[in-house]
Formats: structure tokens, C-alpha cells, sequence
């Protein structure tokens, strides 16, 4: 099972509340005798590689777009949640979307599943207009130096603006809202 590295990824708290419905975990996998594929990225070679090879049963991460078509092509196909694992997981903050067949030709239909996208800097609402609004500045400043999904279109400057990649769920800042609105980044 290829998974993130990172022991404090964001994916890993989906991963552990997901198999919590199940009554297990993550770590369980190797107690059964799994092996779990660590990597990087998305994008990362040590999962494309062994996807290429036939050599992984499951992958868990975002960044689809980077690697579903590799999984779907060596025979995997997506789990699919039942209404009540959706209605527990939604309770817990996560969104239901669906992938269109039409955006991913191997899928054999749409599917559902959820949604682990965007990319979200949180503010106290107290946090002045101003420092908001510059902090957006300084982001579009460095938007080159940001690292982004590799193999998207994205960058940090979607943040502002509900796409695919970057729902707005929430709100923006009063300040950030400013930012985006005269600078053209409009939701």
C-alpha cells in the first residue's frame, strides 16, 4: 500500500479515519503483514514505479490527477464508500465529490469519493484587514518559490479562487477577500 512518508501528513489523519469505521488502522496493515510503499509527492517514482510494475494493491493520497490513471491502469480500481462511511466522514469534515468518468476515461463510471483538496492558511477573524491583505501580497510575491502539485496547473495564488483543486469551504478573511478581488484572483 503506497501511503505518504511524512508521519504528520494530513493524509494520514483521512487514512486513520476512514479504517476507524472498520475498527482498525494504518499500522495495523504491517501487524497483518502489509508492506507499505512510503513516498514523497504524489508524483513520487518510488509509487509510479511500483504502480508501473504491478507491484501495489492500494494507494492512499491526494494529487489524483498525478496518479489515478497509472493505479487505473494497472488494475486497481477506486473503493467505494458506502452512504453511511460518507455520512460518518462528512460529519468528521470531509467532502463528498465525484470523479467524472468524462475527466478520468479509465474509470469504468463516475464515482464518488472524498474530497481532500485545496490548500488553506487559517487566520483568527480578529487578525487586522491589513495583515491579511499583505499576507496574500506576500504569497503572490513568492508564488514562483511555492511549491505546488506537480503535473497541475495550479499555484498558490488559487487559493483565493473556488476551483478543483482549492474549494472555499470557508470564507476568506475580510483582508484576503480585499486582496483577491482587486488583484483579480475572484472566487
Amino acid at each position: 500500500m503506497s501511503v505518504r512518508e511524512d508521519p504528520t501528513h494530513s493524509t494520514l489523519v483521512l487514512i486513520d479515519q476512514a479504517f476507524a469505521l472498520h475498527g482498525f488502522a494504518l499500522k495495523d496493515i504491517e501487524a497483518w503483514g502489509g508492506r507499505l510503499v512510503l513516498c514523497g509527492e504524489p508524483s513520487d517514482v518510488r509509487r509510479l514505479g511500483p504502480l508501473a510494475r504491478g507491484e501495489l494493491d492500494a494507494v492512499f493520497d491526494e494529487g489524483i490527477k498525478v496518479w489515478l490513471d497509472e493505479a487505473l491502469a494497472a488494475g486497481l480500481a477506486p473503493i467505494e464508500l458506502e452512504p453511511a462511511e460518507f455520512d460518518a466522514m462528512t460529519r468528521l469534515g470531509w467532502r463528498k465529490v465525484s470523479l467524472p468518468q468524462a475527466r478520468f476515461p479509465r474509470l469504468l463510471r463516475d464515482v464518488d469519493a472524498l474530497d481532500f483538496s485545496g490548500r488553506p492558511i487559517y487566520a483568527n477573524a480578529s487578525l487586522p484587514e491589513e495583515i491579511a491583505y499583505d499576507i496574500c501580497g506576500a504569497l503572490a510575491a513568492r508564488e514562483a518559490e511555492i511549491p505546488w502539485e506537480a503535473g497541475t496547473d495550479g499555484s498558490a495564488l488559487h487559493m483565493g479562487r473556488e476551483r478543483d483543486s482549492t474549494p472555499m469551504d470557508v470564507p476568506l478573511h475580510p483582508g484576503a477577500e480585499r486582496w483577491h478581488r482587486e488583484h483579480g484572483s475572484k472566487r
